[in-house]
């Protein structure tokens, strides 16, 4: 369970990040 919750965190920065151009172009 603990390892889900550790991707699901991942998953939700990569996407955040994914959302942010000045981050994504880095």
């Amino acid at each position: 369970m603990e390892g889900k919750k550790k991707y699901q965190s991942k998953c939700k920065l990569t996407f955040q990040a994914s959302r942010i151009p000045a981050f994504s172009s880095r």
